[in-house]
């Protein structure tokens, strides 16, 4: 997890160039899980295969209580990794009601990536927002689009 700005002496992250993980599809590797996202962004950005992706943290991102919401709009507008180049794909807090969790699983070499939605820190599950699409047959996830 990056976050935006740790402190008044740490200069802003520049996303225009942010740092990113891989999930490439070789490896052992076939499960991504991000921490809780709380207004946190998930970007991701399809790359060589794989998928290249990060969990931005919107602390010290300037709006106030709208900061997150200002952060996934701005990585949504100008967002970009330094490795990874192109558009980025983002799930924030524009998506998901209060907490959310991201899970990727690779199958088949290609990775699936969806999100768990709460109001209450995960006790109960709830629907999709519309900027991802359900998958019907497990009520309780959700998958990112990425193009």
């Amino acid at each position: 997890m990056m976050d935006y700005y740790d402190t008044i002496s740490t200069p802003p992250l520049n996303i225009n160039a942010m740092q990113a993980h891989l999930l490439d599809n070789a490896g052992a590797d076939d499960v991504m899980i991000t921490g809780q996202l709380s207004g946190c962004c998930f970007c991701i950005r399809p790359y060589a295969g794989g998928l290249a992706c990060a969990h931005v943290h919107p602390r010290g991102y300037p709006g106030g209580a709208a900061a997150a919401a200002a952060l996934q709009a701005g990585l949504t507008a100008n967002g970009h990794f330094s490795n990874y180049p192109g558009a980025l794909t983002t799930f924030g807090r524009q998506n998901y009601p209060q907490h959310a969790t991201v899970i990727g699983v690779r199958s088949a070499g290609m990775w699936q990536i969806f999100a768990q939605f709460s109001n209450n820190s995960h006790q109960t599950l709830n629907n999709p927002s519309a900027q991802i699409t359900r998958d019907r047959s497990h009520p309780c996830k959700s998958r990112l689009r990425v193009s």
